[in-house]
């Protein structure tokens, strides 16, 4: 049973390196106003993302809120930092994704490989899905369209949502 246990520390690992460069990435991106709020709230996602892999995965849910926050902030303020969006999606996509993979390998039942190999095709094909939707998202949102900032809030509170969403549908 130990090394079963000890089989979802690397998944824990990566999912802990992936969501430190979803904070570093859309920090450094994040508009100066809003740079040292986008940054300790990313950080505060991410020590609670230490929490749910190591301890107590209830804690998920707000990891990844904590997490989606300074991308959200990147969404707001697009004006500089409009290429920054797609890679800090999809890094918070892959860091939500490996956490839940570390998760699920708490079971004793172990996975077998071809299990694993879907499982990592699952998880990239996620991750390369989210950088094109934000893509796409961020293409459409240069096209000349009435609004103002209605619609770039609601863009950012869904974006969270969703994030909280996902995270729920496991636990």
């Amino acid at each position: 049973m130990r090394a079963v246990l000890l089989s979802r520390w690397p998944l824990a690992g990566a999912a802990l390196v992936v969501g430190a460069l979803t904070v570093v990435v859309a920090g450094v991106a994040a508009a100066p106003d809003v740079r040292t709020l986008a940054l300790e709230v990313g950080v505060l996602g991410w020590a609670l993302l230490a929490v749910a892999v190591a301890w107590r995965g209830i804690v998920l849910t707000p990891a990844l809120v904590g997490l989606g926050i300074p991308t959200a902030l990147l969404v707001v303020h697009h004006h500089d930092t409009a290429s920054m969006i797609v890679p800090a999606a999809a890094l918070l996509v892959a860091t939500g994704e490996l956490a839940g993979w570390s998760l699920d390998r708490r079971s004793v039942v172990t996975e077998a490989p071809v299990l694993v190999a879907r499982r990592l095709a699952s998880t990239a094909g996620l991750t390369a899905g989210a950088a094109a939707v934000a893509g796409g998202v961020l293409a459409v949102s240069g096209l000349p369209a009435p609004g103002g900032i209605l619609p770039l809030l609601t863009g950012a509170a869904a974006v969270v949502a969703i994030i909280a969403l996902a995270a729920l549908r496991r636990w």
